[in-house]
């Protein structure tokens, strides 16, 4: 079934190709951002908190298509991490960076149990190319896009507005909050299957709704920052993952827009660990709306997984507003989720402000600057190891209190 996909894939592609004797309308596209954020953490715990902390990343993205002469649009698109902020919770044998092991970090017992062990967070290789595909637009016959991309979990999903790009209740690129692990986007273990090789098919936009599918064969297409190796200990090399979804856009006359989105992943559990046979097939879905009107949007999404595993699941769920009025910015945001296979129980509230310098930067759109807070609360919660970077584990009942401040250079 994989060959045959992409061999699929790859046949379109010719297809379109061959209708066409000359090219013209050749569009080009330079787009990227700068990203920082620092701040202030305590936590009741102790177990991480009374210090300032510091992160951010890079990120350049370059497109280009042209329209052919049958009228169909050909293009690619790549994308590259600059010294990105790498922080994840991983178990034994899947470490990014070849799985080098934190000389300096102790591990407890209840975490080795669980598989966990620490890796270097911050190596010197953190450079990497993070999307790279061809796409076909056909126009009245759909959209097909082949190549290391995100599938339809992230692309057609609606999800809680926010202001910041780092900073929030769940979905974080940025990670100063202990242990808000909240999580509603719709891939495998918090993105396992981010960026692998993937063949995407969606419809055109008929009367608001559209419709879209992607297949990856494996997630070894991933590369080792992005995917767990094969030996991993408590997750196995996943397989034909399929994911599809569906979601509805419409601007009313009023002004008022509607977002609707729902979308289901699965995948097939290769390569499991004998010694783990209670793993098993992943599956999981969400939905996500937004409501944009008069300077407002309000948005909620919400994901249930079985984790891969029999008589297990993770819940999580995220509310909020945004209001923009000139430059000035506003936002608040609840979420929290209950995870079966660690215990834990996490809620967590946001509040900030930001102000944006739109076109005053040679390069492009300009400069956003931003501060907020973050009160995270949980049962069960994963907390950084004192004095450690790399190693978490499961510890009693803890709340965490972040001040921070983003800024946002983008062109």
């Amino acid at each position: 079934m994989k060959t045959g996909v992409l061999k699929l894939a790859a046949l379109l592609a010719a297809v379109a190709l061959g209708g066409a004797a000359s090219a013209q309308d050749v569009t080009l596209d330079l787009s990227g951002f700068l990203q920082g954020t620092s701040g202030f953490v305590e936590s009741d715990s102790g177990n991480i908190g009374g210090n300032w902390q510091a992160a951010g990343n890079a990120e350049i993205r370059f497109s280009g298509s042209m329209i052919l002469d049958n009228g169909i649009e050909i293009g690619v698109e790549t994308q590259g991490k600059l010294e990105e902020d790498v922080s994840r919770l991983l178990p034994a044998g899947t470490g990014p960076f070849g799985g080098a092991l934190d000389p300096n970090c102790s591990i407890t017992p209840a975490a080795a149990a669980l598989g966990f062990t620490c890796f270097i967070i911050d190596p010197d290789e953190d450079d990497f190319v993070q999307e790279a595909f061809i796409f076909v637009d056909s126009g009245i016959f759909g959209r097909l896009q082949f190549g290391r991309q995100n599938g339809v979990g992230e692309q057609l999903s609606f999800s809680t507005p926010n202001l910041f790009y780092g900073n929030g209740v769940s979905n974080w690129e940025t990670y100063l909050s202990a242990f808000n692990l909240i999580n509603t986007r719709n891939t495998i273990n918090n993105g396992y299957d981010d960026f692998a090789f993937k063949v995407m098919y969606s419809t055109p936009r008929v009367m608001g709704a559209q419709v879209a599918l992607s297949f990856a064969p494996d997630t070894e297409f991933c590369g080792a920052i992005l995917c767990p190796s094969s030996g991993g200990s408590l997750f196995p090399d996943y397989g034909d993952i399929l994911e599809a979804g569906v979601n509805y856009l419409h601007t009313f006359r009023n002004g008022m827009t509607i977002g609707v989105s729902g979308t289901y992943l699965s995948a097939d559990a290769d390569g499991t660990p004998a010694v783990l046979s209670v793993l098993g097939d992943y599956q999981s879905w969400n939905v996500g709306t937004n409501f944009e009107f008069s300077g407002f949007t309000v948005g909620a999404s919400y994901k249930k997984s079985n984790l891969g595993r029999e008589g297990l699941d993770y819940t999580a769920y995220d509310v909020g507003a945004t209001y923009e009025t000139g430059s000035w910015g506003f936002m608040l945001a609840y979420g929290g989720d209950e995870n079966d296979l660690t215990g834990q129980d996490t809620r967590a509230f946001q509040g900030g402000v930001d102000f944006s310098f739109d076109d005053k930067l040679s390069l492009g759109s300009g400069l956003q600057i931003g501060v907020g807070a973050q009160y995270t609360e949980g049962e069960g919660v994963l907390t950084l190891v004192p004095g450690n970077l790399g190693p978490m584990v499961t510890s009693g009942d803890d709340e965490s209190m972040v001040v921070f401040l983003e800024t946002l250079v983008s062109f």
